[in-house]
């Protein structure tokens, strides 16, 4: 059975919309994995920006590599002013540690959860698996599945749309495998020989 359109959250990109039949599910956790400049990011961004300007959809991102000033940076060059966005309360960057986030995600009522219903956020961004991955082999207490299958639950319980960027070869993926099964949707990015 094919989700209602009401029940997609669309990118407002064409081509990947259809390809989405429409959009995302709406409250389903996707993983958007590929190389390292492939355009994971800038599609992230792009996916919080049409949510904030087309759809009505606050956002809120969670980079642990990459500064807010940064992506805002990087932003403007497609035109996209995040700035003002954010003085409008429609979008939200922070800039945190995966220790933080892994800690404030099992908390029922962590300031995740509070942030994202302050600012009525329906999509949620999520840059970068690989530094989970690594805080994770830091801490020999739990798995990294473990503690990946802990976050994607969380984020279930949210009830909100998230897109979460991670690291492949390129190829295969192969860095992903375990992510790839945790997730309801997989969007994978490669580059083009120049």
């Amino acid at each position: 059975m094919v989700a209602a359109a009401s029940d997609r959250v669309k990118f407002d990109i064409d081509g990947l919309d259809a390809v989405l039949m429409g959009g995302l599910v709406r409250h389903n956790n996707v993983l958007l994995e590929g190389p390292a400049g492939a355009g994971k990011t800038t599609l992230a961004l792009s996916f919080l920006h049409a949510g904030a300007v087309t759809f009505d959809e606050p956002g809120l991102l969670i980079s642990f590599e990459m500064t807010p000033d940064k992506m805002l940076r990087d932003a403007r060059g497609f035109g996209w002013d995040f700035e003002q966005l954010a003085q409008r309360g429609k979008v939200k960057l922070i800039e945190t540690t995966p220790a933080v986030l892994l800690t404030d995600v099992r908390v029922e009522d962590g300031v995740l959860a509070h942030e994202l219903r302050s600012l009525g956020a329906k999509r949620l961004v999520i840059d970068g698996l690989s530094p989970l991955r690594l805080a994770s082999e830091l801490s020999p207490a739990r798995s990294y599945r473990h503690t990946l299958h802990q976050l994607v639950d969380s984020l279930s319980r949210l009830g909100i749309t998230t897109l979460v960027t991670g690291e492949s070869d390129g190829a295969s993926g192969a860095q992903l495998v375990h992510e790839r099964y945790l997730f309801d949707t997989v969007i994978a990015l490669r580059r083009s020989p120049a």
